[in-house]
């Protein structure tokens, strides 16, 4: 059993439901056959044990127990590319939110406890699955422009936006012809953050900012600015849009571009299992924090 006597199989089955249901009808057979009925509990009992036992918590590791079951995770859910597998990711993290932080008999001080160790096991698990995946290479110009403002002694900070149930969105965008919706999910953001901002597109609905000359708080009020853009979209089938964002400041959460991409990763794994529009990443020092690598951008503008 795990946290609080869930059994691991239950939450394993609430997983492979939510991936059906998150998948167009003719992939529901693949997401069945692909493995998550005979591995996935034993996944998602080492995850439940991080969350509910200090020990475990503290031994969790980039190479750890946890992420060797994890790097099997991609295959396991029938994930061919990073995009795929942070879905299924996702949906895992949303199904352990459920079972183990949103429940009446918890304090509010029991909650955030496990929001955060939740948030924190969902990153060492997102960088197992798609190192085992394969990234793509970061693209030059966020590179050069990271690496020029350290260089220079500059503020710049990342900014990880992802529109919630926007692979849900993609999927009847193939079907319907509705990819207005993520199309001005994007312009929203791009308005939001203003045209001196740099926008890489990671997918149909997620983004990535560079806001460059600012301090960490002014990220965040851009970052904020960005979400009540989202907000602000015509509803998609009756129900209102809405954005994640992870925020991660350079020479604060790290100093190269793979470091602040897993800082940004982490901060917004962390606002989606707190149901928060915004999150901050952690700085340096916290010897539990252990963000995990991005499926990185395939396109920029």
């Amino acid at each position: 059993m795990g946290v609080g006597g869930i059994s691991p199989e239950d939450v394993t089955k609430a997983w492979l439901a939510a991936l059906i249901r998150r998948s167009p009808i003719a992939a529901a057979p693949a997401v069945v056959s692909a493995g998550v009925v005979r591995s996935g509990p034993e996944l998602v009992r080492a995850l439940l044990d991080a969350v509910d036992s200090d020990a475990a918590f503290a031994r969790l590791q980039p190479r750890g127990d946890l992420a060797r079951l994890a790097a099997s995770a991609g295959e396991m859910v029938g994930a061919l590319d990073p995009a795929a597998a942070e879905v299924a990711l996702h949906t895992l993290g949303s199904v352990a939110w459920e079972a183990v932080v949103d429940r009446p008999t918890l304090t509010l001080a029991q909650r955030a406890t496990r929001a955060d160790r939740l948030a924190r096991v969902m990153a060492v698990l997102s960088s197992a699955v798609l190192q085992s995946i394969g990234d793509a290479d970061w693209p030059k110009p966020l590179e050069q422009a990271i690496a020029a403002a350290y260089t220079a002694r500059q503020p710049l900070a990342l900014l990880s936006v992802e529109l919630v149930d926007g692979r849900l969105i993609e999927y009847a965008s193939a079907e319907e012809g509705e990819n207005e919706r993520l199309t001005a999910f994007r312009h929203a953001v791009r308005q939001a953050a203003g045209h001196d901002c740099l926008l890489v597109r990671d997918g149909a609905a997620r983004v990535w900012l560079i806001v460059s000359g600012h301090e960490s708080a002014q990220a965040v009020i851009t970052a904020h600015a960005c979400a009540r853009a989202v907000r602000e979209l015509p509803p998609w089938r009756h129900a209102p849009l809405a954005a994640c964002i992870g925020v991660a400041a350079l020479g604060r959460d790290g100093h190269t571009a793979p470091e602040l991409i897993r800082a940004a990763e982490s901060a917004r794994f962390a606002a989606a299992a707190a149901g928060q529009e915004v999150c901050m990443g952690r700085p340096p020092g916290d010897e539990h924090r252990e963000p995990g690598p991005s499926a990185f951008p395939d396109a920029y503008q």
